[in-house]
């Protein structure tokens, strides 16, 4: 919300063009291969739309608290960020970057393909950060970086997961594969209700669809098919239900209100993104279980999706109820 005494700006201003034409390399590359975007968040960019998606939230909260003042110095500036991005990804096309930063990590003695895997993808996330910092500076100034720092953090959070991911695999971070069991436990639960046979134990001629359960294993006999899914914390999105959390604690932190409220809104934000990510996954074990066991591009798509309706959700109820608290206090005050 605008601050008080400040007047609001309508219709299109100069830099709502400049921001959504510095959206521009990236829609290039959207267009260009847009099957890079529908892929798993640790194997193309469907998060980079995440950080474009923040980049504009931030920027429709603070269009009416920055004014642009393009200078000479300035508009050099931003259009050396555009040029400096677009060239990155035409390298990545036309001279196989993503060949070159693995080669890059395998000299580092990176030889795990997952980590490969995430260590060229986790510069793409690095690049869009620095070029969302090189655009908000060259339009405004260094302070003004504070009232957009959604995307870096969630950018570099996710920069930080492909690392983690490829670094500690699997059950190698215990602390955080410590949260497996309750996890698979509520999905379990949820499938259950959803009238999937639970097995704690193999049974001969169990009902189709069942589900055999063993530790971290869940074992789906599905209506079409057969899958096993072995639940570790890099696929039940651990670190990104944290990251999602944090975007949201800072969307709190930034919104005009009493601490208290503050506190509240936060609290459910983050219980909120553990949920979705638990519908999520149950979603995924459900699809298997009555739909289809090619569950590729379901699987690919379903996170970002569940996401960002939940983002846009929140972010409205939040400002609904800010708006009816205004409103009560106003009648109050007029009584």
């Amino acid at each position: 919300m605008a601050k008080a005494g400040k007047k609001i700006r309508r219709g299109i201003t100069q830099g709502d063009a400049l921001i959504l034409a510095s959206l521009l390399p990236l829609l290039g590359v959207l267009l260009y291969d847009s099957e890079s975007f529908i892929l798993g968040w640790n194997e193309g960019r469907s998060g980079l739309l995440f950080g474009a998606f923040f980049l504009l939230m931030e920027w429709q909260e603070a269009r009416n608290l920055l004014t642009v003042k393009l200078t000479r110095k300035r508009e050099i500036a931003f259009a050396s960020c555009i040029a400096l991005l677009s060239i990155f990804f035409i390298a990545v096309y036309a001279f196989n970057l993503h060949a070159v930063v693995a080669e890059a990590g395998k000299a580092l003695n990176v030889q795990n393909d997952t980590f490969l895997k995430n260590w060229v993808w986790l510069w793409e996330y690095i690049a869009l950060a620095a070029y969302i910092l090189g655009v908000v500076a060259s339009l405004f100034n260094l302070r003004s970086i504070s009232k957009f720092s959604v995307p870096f953090v969630y950018l570099l959070g996710m920069a930080l997961i492909l690392l983690l991911d490829g670094v500690y695999p699997y059950e190698s971070l215990g602390f955080l594969q410590g949260l497996i069991p309750v996890i698979t436990e509520i999905v379990i639960g949820l499938l259950w209700l959803s009238g999937v046979h639970i097995m704690r134990t193999p049974e001969l001629n169990a009902p189709r669809p069942s589900v055999q359960v063993v530790d971290n294993m869940l074992s789906i006999r599905g209506t079409t098919g057969y899958m096993t899914l072995l639940m570790y914390w890099p696929c039940v999105g651990i670190l990104s239900m944290l990251i999602y959390s944090l975007v949201i604690i800072i969307l709190m932190v930034k919104l005009e209100a009493p601490l208290k409220r503050k506190i509240i809104y936060a609290a459910v934000g983050a219980v909120g993104t553990f949920i979705t990510n638990i519908l999520r996954i149950f979603m995924i074990t459900y699809y298997v279980a009555y739909i289809s066991v090619d569950i590729k591009i379901f699987h690919e798509n379903i996170g970002e999706i569940l996401f960002l309706v939940w983002v846009i959700a929140f972010l409205m109820i939040v400002t609904q109820c800010e708006i009816w608290i205004s409103r009560k206090r106003l009648v109050l005050t007029k009584a």
